[in-house]
């Protein structure tokens, strides 16, 4: 998932770029496991919940469940300090391994592993995000930057109900617990949290800075001709990691039946380009030898043209990206968009007076499958 300081960053580059950029679609080209449950959790809310206690649905490496510490915290003014505890403890325990969610408000049973017994919501649920938000840079060591608190309500209008905090993996780790008397640092095994053995430390703290080079997209304004809808998408590439990116490469993918699309190559001073559309419109990059993305810099690399226009094709719009730096792991991604979804996007996109007030890039790569801002 990508982090509020990219966010700003990736945004204010599209707009001291292209002055009439639409909007930034932000879209990490990897996905953590954690940003989908925490995803899945928010769209399905309240039967969500039912069912996890329903069907007595055990933690595991990326869900824990956790009461509050008090039943009402409408005008509390501190957290008390056994949710400190707790959250501190998941903080570094998630942030340390591959990230994780915790749902507040979920009372567990236990057996073989602690699992989802009865539900019980929270009063004055508003205040008690405002309470977790505003602990979280003094739990830990460093801070995490990328927690962040969601209500589901029981009762809206009594301010009643769950937090789900979604804690993901994060490059400043490992994150030490600053509570009290304890100062461990955690990691996730199994269903549990604790304390990481030496190895896992060592191998942290003498680890060297890496590159972290993603793709974002800003979407330029939707244009319409002749009954064709053009959709136009410039990459970007972000590099947020706290080392120079070297040998950044790379390729994008995208084919659709019945529409025409392309893909325009925008920094031959930087990259070498390779095409192919034996099967789709694909094209690859490689950053050229003297060619280095600082730590907090982008560049764009490539333009994709998208014509649609009614009717889709049976197998809908798909696309594929792949990142790739020297020292870091690949980033992938995957997209499929159906017919039905394309279609209903094109027939609210044409029914708005000149095409404004509607997003039609957002409403082609949705939320829940690409992590649109």
């Amino acid at each position: 998932m990508i982090y509020n300081r990219d966010r700003d960053a990736i945004e204010s580059w599209f707009s001291s770029t292209a002055s009439n950029i639409n909007h930034a679609i932000i879209m990490s080209t990897q996905r953590q496991p954690a940003t989908n449950l925490n995803e899945h959790v928010l769209s399905q809310g309240l039967p969500y919940l039912d069912n996890l206690v329903h069907s007595k649905t055990v933690e595991n490496y990326y869900l824990e469940f956790k009461t509050a510490a008090e039943q009402d915290y409408t005008g509390r003014r501190n957290l008390p300090n056994d949710d400190r505890k707790n959250y501190a403890k998941a903080i570094s325990a998630f942030g340390n391994s591959e990230g994780g969610v915790i749902i507040w408000g979920i009372k567990t049973g236990s057996s073989d592993a602690d699992y989802a017994d009865a539900k019980e919501p929270i009063k004055g649920v508003s205040n008690f995000r405002s309470l977790l938000e505003g602990f979280t840079s003094t739990l830990t060591v460093p801070p995490h930057p990328e927690v962040s608190h969601e209500i589901i309500f029981e009762t809206k209008k009594r301010d009643e109900g769950y937090i789900v905090t979604r804690i993901p993996k994060s490059y400043m780790r490992p994150f030490q617990v600053v509570h009290g008397k304890d100062h461990r640092y955690y990691i996730r095994a199994g269903s549990s949290s604790h304390p990481a053995p030496d190895t896992f430390l060592r191998t942290l703290f003498g680890r060297e800075p890496r590159p972290d080079v993603f793709a974002a997209w800003g979407a330029m304004p939707t244009q319409e001709k002749d009954f064709v809808t053009r959709l136009e998408m410039r990459m970007l590439l972000h590099n947020r990691g706290e080392a120079v990116a070297e040998k950044v490469n790379g390729y994008v993918a995208i084919g659709g039946e019945e529409m025409s699309v392309g893909i325009n190559p925008n920094c031959r001073n930087s990259f070498l380009y390779t095409k192919n559309t034996l099967t789709a419109s694909k094209i690859g990059f490689v950053a050229k030898p003297d060619f280095l993305l600082g730590i907090e810099q982008e560049i764009h690399p490539l333009t994709v043209y998208i014509d649609l226009k009614k009717p889709v094709g049976p197998k809908g719009l798909w696309m594929k990206v792949l990142i790739n730096a020297n020292n870091q792991a690949s980033y992938r991604s995957e997209q499929t968009t159906s017919r039905k979804t394309i279609e209903k996007a094109l027939d609210e996109f044409s029914s708005k007076p000149n095409y404004s007030n509607y997003d039609l890039a957002k409403a082609i790569f949705p939320v829940d499958s690409q992590g649109v801002s």
